[in-house]
């Protein structure tokens, strides 16, 4: 009865807060120090290979990690993320290998077994050519390879909801689909928005801010970066209601000092609205206060994330966390 009691209870106070439409509130989640271990239900790496053309024009060698959750089936379909890294790393600087895995691998395991997000697929490129110097203009050339070689290559072997590799069923999948980086690759997550929205609805930029707009002027302006994110956003045919932007770095950052200028121009763009309802909402920021330049804090920024990203819809996520708060249980996506 004690039980029912609570049930309702809690149902009641989010009926009431949907009614009410309170904003929702963020809620910043550092990694756990249980998350940093291995977990008992263990998801895997593997390894992609695949040819593209460098930035000289001459066919270079690359490949991708993927990582599968625990009871990955082809049978089921799966929310994908892309992950990128920044200009130092390389594809296994995050999550590492299946016989060398690294802490934010052991992040994801604990987070899909733990329920705090449904089981995806991630997938860790790199947008550098091995033996080549690196530079900027990557950035921009990997546009072309992740839309016409990289994504066909990946959701052709593995499941997600893309009905076959064909564009018009990977644009018509891109509610499923996310993109997100650290650093440099926080840049390439604003070019993906700039260049590849049709293959994307999410994108979670963090400790980077939007690096390839030129102007005849010298640098670019915060107000002209935001101006040519808005203009992007036409130009590829969609409509303010067709993305949401999760962006977030820290104080003791060198990138907030671009990237926080940048979010507060598009703030005052009419074609960006500030908040976290995903529904009503298609920008939020967050600078997390001493949150640092290293791979530590991107681990805590998804940590925090994903869960809201990842919600199947804004009444369940309520729901979860009033049972939470009542020291219920959590139900755990299946996986």
């Amino acid at each position: 009865m004690k039980l029912k009691f609570l049930l309702f209870a809690a149902m009641a106070l989010v009926l009431s807060s949907c009614a009410s439409k309170a904003p929702i509130e963020f809620a910043y989640s550092p990694v756990p120090a249980e998350y940093k271990v291995p977990c008992d239900k263990i998801g895997t790496l593997e390894k992609v290979e695949y040819t593209a053309t460098d930035i000289e024009g001459e066919v270079a060698e690359k490949s991708a990690y993927v990582y599968l959750p625990y009871n990955y089936t082809p049978s089921k379909k799966y929310e994908i993320i892309y992950i990128m890294h920044g200009a130092q790393a390389n594809n296994t600087f995050y999550l590492g290998t299946q016989d060398d895995p690294k802490e934010m691998k052991h992040m994801f395991d604990h987070m899909i077994a733990s329920g705090d997000i449904p089981p995806v697929i991630l997938v860790m490129p790199t947008i550098f050519v091995d033996d080549k110097p690196r530079g900027m203009g990557y950035v921009d050339h990997f546009q072309k390879e992740l839309g016409e070689t990289l994504i066909p290559l990946v959701e052709g072997k593995y499941s997600t909801y893309a009905k076959s590799t064909a564009d018009k069923d990977l644009i018509a999948s891109r509610d499923h689909r996310y993109f997100t980086g650290f650093s440099m690759g926080g840049a390439t997550t604003w070019s993906v928005f700039v260049q590849n929205m049709r293959y994307f609805r999410t994108f979670m930029p963090c400790s980077g801010h939007y690096m390839s707009l030129t102007v005849e002027s010298g640098r670019p302006t915060s107000e002209d970066m935001a101006s040519a994110l808005a203009a992007a956003v036409f130009s590829q045919g969609m409509n303010p209601g067709d993305f949401f932007v999760f962006s977030m770095t820290g104080t003791g950052d060198m990138a907030a000092a671009n990237l926080g200028p940048q979010i507060d121009a598009m703030k005052a763009n009419p074609v960006f609205n500030f908040g976290l309802d995903l529904k009503e909402n298609n920008l939020f920021y967050h600078c997390i206060d001493g949150g640092e330049h290293n791979a530590e804090y991107f681990a805590n920024y998804l940590h925090s994330m994903l869960p809201y990203i990842l919600q199947l819809d804004i009444l369940e996520h309520n729901i979860r966390g009033a049972l939470h708060t009542l020291s219920l249980w959590r139900t755990p996506f299946s996986n």
